[in-house]
């Protein structure tokens, strides 16, 4: 009875230890599974394509090589502090954009832009009037009280602000005058009375020596110098006021010194940066130690309006962010 049990105990120890070897066994095809078979072979599953993605040392295993992130972009020590993006690069999403620099109030005078009448003050102003004027005189020798003829002026000056201009002029009324007798004059130019084939005795007549020698017509002149400021109150253009104080001085018989007084209106239209024109009347009093006048006059005036500084800089700067090239000299020629 123990022989029996021993032999059964190895038996069953026997196949227990056989049986996953066999289960590893291929197990032969069928009948079915041939070619030509039933059922068709199963196609051959696709692997999965490789991502580019790392893997993780998990996945991978422990003998994968360890991924080193990369290191962040390289920033101007100014990014730092401000927070701004680096050079070059745009800025993170949420964040405004840095301002711009904004244009100068003065455009470049290479780009042909057009500015606005006015917007830059003229340093440099050239203005020239012609006219006519009438003048209520008091002068010593003259016969005449009243004289006109053509009055002219010549200034020069500069913008101190959209409103005011101060200038330097010239003035001066010019007339004819005629000698009636040795020492008086009268407006008008002088004609030899005849009568049939023979002169009649003139004016200086017989203080005139028979070689002559004296003259008969002179040109009087009545002028002030002095500066000029004008007022404007709607800017560059339009109406304005002005007042003159200056030196008077008149000549034609005797010179006279005095002083003058002047007062203004007039209206401007300037169609452009360096021009404009308008028409003014005004009146100048003058006062000397033995005679006086009062000129009123209207004229017609054309003013120049110019900055030199953009005019001697025009055409002649660099163009912007062009590299200079040094210039060097050529390499000696070896001996």
């Amino acid at each position: 009875m123990r022989m029996k049990g021993f032999i059964g105990t190895a038996l069953s120890l026997m196949v227990s230890l056989s049986a996953p070897a066999l289960a590893q066994e291929p197990i032969p095809p069928t009948g079915d599974s041939k070619p030509g078979g039933g059922q068709p072979p199963e196609p051959p599953k696709e692997s999965p394509p490789p991502s580019d993605a790392p893997a993780s040392n998990d996945a991978a295993g422990s003998n994968a090589p360890p991924v080193t992130p990369e290191p962040p972009p390289a920033t101007s020590p100014g990014d730092t502090a401000t927070g701004a993006p680096a050079v070059g690069e745009p800025p993170p999403p949420g964040t405004a954009s840095p301002p711009s620099a904004e244009p100068s109030a003065e455009p470049d005078a290479d780009t042909g832009k057009k500015t606005v009448i006015g917007e830059r003050l003229s340093p440099l102003v050239a203005t020239v009037s012609f006219g006519y004027g009438y003048a209520s005189i008091k002068y010593p020798n003259l016969l005449n009280t009243n004289v006109d003829g053509l009055f002219i002026e010549l200034a020069g000056g500069t913008e101190l602000s959209r409103q005011f201009r101060l200038l330097l002029a010239f003035t001066s009324l010019e007339t004819s005058i005629r000698r009636v007798s040795l020492e008086q004059w009268e407006e008008g130019k002088y004609q030899a009375k005849v009568a049939g084939l023979h002169a009649t005795a003139g004016p200086t007549t017989p203080f005139v020596s028979p070689s002559g020698g004296v003259d008969m017509q002179r040109t009087m002149h009545a002028h002030s110098l002095g500066p000029r400021l004008d007022f404007l109150p709607l800017g560059v253009q339009g109406p304005y006021i002005g007042v003159t104080t200056a030196l008077a001085i008149t000549t034609g018989i005797e010179t006279r010194v005095g002083a003058s007084l002047g007062a203004r209106v007039g209206g401007e239209w300037r169609p452009f940066q360096e021009f404009s024109v308008g028409i003014e009347a005004g009146a100048h009093g003058q006062v000397y130690s033995d005679g006086n006048a009062a000129i009123p006059y209207a004229a017609l005036r054309l003013n120049v309006l110019l900055d030199p500084a953009g005019l001697t800089s025009k055409g002649k700067g660099s163009v912007p962010g062009a590299p200079m090239t040094p210039r060097t000299l050529p390499a000696p020629m070896p001996r």
